[in-house]
């Protein structure tokens, strides 16, 4: 029975009815109270629902009624960790781990959670208990390498953080902590000296935010201490003067480091409600394209006009510059190429219309067309489902790639696309870079969607698209995108120049790292 009532609730789930599947667990768990599954999965539910109380509740719950089923607990401990619970999470890890010693993984895992709760000695012993078990975990190397960096051992650290990322060198926060490690051991004379440097920190709690800080930390790394990591421990001891951050992690940050300057890394071009929450958290933001963006934000987003540092917007930097981006498979390059990236919130986006038709309704009756889907990095957490259909829809087709690493950066595939399709995604603006046609689909249900803002450049700008209303009407737009790629053109420019104005050099990174640097006689007189 338990079987069928997860698989019934997890279909309803995937189709995007959280409250549906939520209520169908309710109802198995009245009827079967002490069943663990039900219970986990209930919170999961919960958690993806924002609901996070009752969410947390369910999943302790689950734990407390199978103690002895190891999965179970290593399940609800990987759900707790997400919610930054650790030190209930590191319990499960340690129950699992009583009835299953041999699994690397969760080794890992217990490491990190002991470690985030200060127990170094614990955390020392569940990474060395992981490398005795697999010498080549990047992970139980990447957690040892940590702990060897907090206990001041940086030369160790550094070599256990390079091998890491040798084994995986798609992990950012491998890379950010072998980058700010072999800083450190590169330029230690800089580390010491005061006049005109300042240290700099970088906080990085989501992986597709690599791509907007690493540009900047290479900027400031010739002339100041810099320290890129995700770890709140590490940022504190390198009592940094300035943080920079690309989400709204100042609040949880300031209390640790009350005296910094925190300096906001905008990583999106559009509103969806949220610059509002920045502007009241940090002490200057940057990403900022043009003094009209800059405008914009101080009538409708309560920035102070001194707050706002006018640079570019770093990602498009080598789009300015033409620079050669790989991709990761073979385009062929002798088709046309439709880019589909749309937008994570579940009322807005395209995705959620489209889903395994997604091919199919990109291409029409032709079939010479690649076609890249390029999902949001928030996709895999909020809408596991569309990353299903998608998988479904490129299906084994001829030229047609989904782009499964959640943090993959946007800009290669920009580059390599003939034409745009989205919806109220940030690339849709990024893309006015290249002043290329632009396919925009409108939700029925977007005003709905607590992002939705339709003052927003997003919703304001819609004329230098084909707009699509029906999804069905998606291959005519496509189509007629491709045909005239001069349509819309005209609008694409004045918009263009009004989003970046003359910041088209490439180099929006060594701007921001000059005004980072400016701020140092502020520091210096104080």
């Amino acid at each position: 029975m338990t079987d069928a009532v997860l698989t019934e609730a997890r279909a309803a789930a995937t189709a995007g009815k959280l409250d549906a599947a939520a209520e169908i667990l309710r109802q198995a768990i009245a009827g079967s109270p002490r069943d663990g599954r039900l219970h986990a999965e209930l919170g999961r539910i919960l958690i993806l629902s924002n609901v996070r109380k009752e969410g947390e509740n369910a999943l302790l719950q689950a734990a407390r009624l199978a103690p002895d089923d190891w999965q179970l607990q290593a399940q609800v401990g990987r759900y707790l960790d997400r919610l930054r619970e650790h030190r209930i999470a590191a319990q499960c890890y340690q129950r699992a781990l009583a009835l299953r010693p041999d699994q690397v993984g969760l080794w890992g895992h217990l490491a990190r959670m002991l470690r985030r709760n200060g127990d170094e000695k614990g955390a020392e012993h569940a990474a060395e208990q992981a490398l005795r078990l697999q010498p080549e975990s990047a992970d139980a190397m990447h957690e040892l390498g940590l702990l060897r960096w907090m206990q001041h051992r940086n030369g160790e650290a550094l070599k256990l953080c390079q091998a890491a990322s040798r084994l995986e060198p798609g992990n950012v926060f491998y890379q950010g902590a072998r980058m700010s490690l072999e800083a450190e051991s590169e330029a230690e004379a800089l580390y010491s000296k005061g006049d005109g440097t300042l240290r700099v920190g970088l906080h990085m709690n989501k992986p597709f935010h690599f791509p907007f800080l690493q540009p900047i930390f290479a900027a400031l790394r010739p002339s100041h201490p810099v320290r890129l990591t995700g770890e709140p421990a590490l940022l504190s001891s390198f009592d940094p003067q300035v943080v920079v951050v690309a989400d709204i992690q100042s609040v949880g940050l300031r209390p640790m480091l009350p005296q910094a300057k925190f300096v906001y890394i905008r990583h999106g071009m559009v509103s969806k409600n949220h610059l509002s929450q920045v502007a009241a958290t940090s002490d200057y933001c940057t990403n900022v394209t043009s003094a009209y963006v800059a405008d914009l934000m101080v009538r409708t987003h309560g920035f102070q006009p001194g707050q706002i540092w006018i640079t570019g917007y770093v990602p498009l930097d080598p789009l300015f510059r033409g620079a050669r981006l790989p991709l990761p498979f073979p385009l062929n390059r002798d088709l046309k190429t439709i880019l589909f990236a749309p937008t994570w919130n579940r009322h807005m986006s395209a995705a959620d219309l489209s889903r395994e038709r997604t091919v199919e309704l990109l291409r029409g009756a032709r079939e010479d067309i690649n076609v890249i889907i390029k999902p949001h990095p928030h996709t895999i957490r909020y809408n596991p489902d569309w990353y299903a259909a998608f998988q479904q829809s490129v299906g084994g087709r001829a030229n047609a790639w989904l782009v499964e690493d959640p943090a993959a950066d946007v800009t290669p595939y920009l580059a390599a696309a003939d034409v745009l399709v989205s919806d109220a995604s940030s690339v849709t603006l990024a893309y006015l870079a290249l002043n290329r046609p632009i396919v925009l689909v409108n939700h029925p249900r977007r005003e709905q969607d607590p992002g939705y803002n339709p003052e927003g450049l997003e919703w304001r700008w819609r004329d230098l698209a084909e707009e699509v209303t029906e999804i069905r009407d998606l291959p005519g737009a496509v189509a007629r995108a491709l045909a005239d790629p001069g349509r819309h053109a005209a609008q694409r420019a004045q918009y263009r120049e009004l989003l970046f104005g003359n910041l088209t050099d490439g180099r929006a990174a060594e701007r921001i790292a000059e005004r980072i640097g400016a701020l140092a006689p502020e520091f210096a007189a104080g």
